[in-house]
């Protein structure tokens, strides 16, 4: 038995022809495998996103080559690709660069690449919210390894990079709370109907864990004791709150106790968010 899968994209021109996605053999008469594999569901997967992102991206870059002042067909200076990394897999797309229409004032570039422009982080905003979620409850690898299990990404995400994700989207997070607390923006207003029963504030400190190196010195330190030691001052101190709701709802927040200007303000811009005066 052969099982053969097909696409067929139709756009406002009208149909395609069909896409040839997947072919999969099972032996007539047995049922060792039924239906699709974990491996199988994630190929298939991967090559209709694949289908589908190369046909999204043409009809873009098609659409770009028209100048919106004159109107001016633009001609093509080189053609290059770009990767782009999705839930489904890495994709690799045709990113043709063009040339500057003669009737644009801007002269400073000659040429530009619309897809380069339109996709900056060359990665979708769905795969970049499940590492970052997943990243959140569990340890970097182990949520690394989730994804590889469940999702064709296995050369799409790495543990360094899901942890640079995390501190990046930490980093858009904690300006956004800092541009509140310095006036740029007003708090949301107190919502009377909000009660907080409960809030609850504590406070950690995380030992440094000492390199190689370090380790190393410690050890010398004990034969030479007149050796000093610099001292790392690497250890840092978490606060973390908790807001309880009437109705039993949670929210909580957290910083680094000297990454912040201010621990009050920061306690009073998350109460202001959750409605409370």
């Amino acid at each position: 038995m052969r099982i053969i899968i097909e696409a067929r994209i139709e756009g406002t021109a009208g149909g395609s022809e069909p896409i040839r996605l997947v072919e999969f053999e099972r032996a007539d008469g047995e049922l060792k495998q039924l239906g699709l594999s974990l491996a199988e569901g994630k190929s298939l997967m991967y090559e209709a996103q694949r289908a589908l992102v190369n046909a999204q991206a043409h009809g873009f870059a098609v659409a770009s080559r028209t100048c919106l002042q004159c109107g001016a067909v633009l001609s093509i200076k080189a053609k290059h690709t770009i990767q782009y990394r999705t839930v489904f897999g890495k994709m690799t797309i045709d990113s043709p660069q063009l040339r500057v229409c003669k009737c644009s004032q801007d002269i400073s570039s000659k040429s530009f690449s619309p897809l380069a422009l339109a996709l900056p982080r060359r990665v979708s905003p769905e795969l970049e919210y499940l590492q970052v979620k997943w990243a959140a409850h569990l340890p970097y690898a182990v949520a690394t390894t989730l994804l590889k299990e469940t999702l064709p990404v296995d050369q799409v995400i790495s543990t360094s990079g899901l942890r640079n994700h995390v501190w990046a989207v930490g980093q858009e997070l904690d300006d956004a709370a800092e541009k509140a607390i310095r006036g740029e923006r007003a708090y949301p207003a107190a919502d009377s109907k909000v009660k907080i029963v409960a809030l609850a504030v504590d406070s950690a400190w995380l030992r440094h864990r000492p390199s190689r190196q370090e380790q190393d010195e410690a050890q010398l330190a004990q034969y030479y004791p007149s050796k000093r030691l610099p001292s790392n001052g690497r250890h840092v101190n978490i606060i973390a709150g908790r807001a309880v709701h009437e109705d039993g709802r949670c929210k909580v927040y957290g910083y680094v106790n000297r990454e912040v200007t201010s621990a009050a303000t920061r306690l009073d811009h998350f109460l202001s968010e959750q409605g409370g005066a």
